[in-house]
């Protein structure tokens, strides 16, 4: 019998899913939009950025192995959905081989 794991809603509902814990390659695989990118949502989790606490709840550790509880990380990654983008690296706006061509 698979177990359930429940799950509040920022609204404050409370709901219960099946628990499906997948390894880093298996997420990636089965959701190819975050290829490259689930390790480093680990890794801000791991050190308390503010920005990614709900990822928190969705990782979990056995000795060296990483398990994804696959529905709070997605409930995680839609909240985080909403935050305003990055700036741009470079200090001078727009970098690369764009601006380069401009010139």
């Amino acid at each position: 019998m698979p177990s359930s794991t429940t799950l509040t809603a920022p609204n404050g509902d409370v709901f219960e899913y099946p628990s499906t814990l997948l390894t880093v390659a298996q997420i990636e695989e089965k959701h190819p939009g975050l290829k490259g990118r689930v390790r480093g949502i680990i890794f801000r989790a791991d050190f308390n950025d503010p920005d990614y606490g709900g990822f928190r709840e969705a990782v979990i550790r056995l000795g060296r192995s990483v398990y994804i509880d696959e529905v709070p990380f997605l409930v995680a990654l839609r909240a985080h959905a909403g935050h305003p983008p990055a700036r741009a690296r470079s200090p001078h706006g727009r970098g690369g081989n764009a601006a380069k061509g401009s010139r």
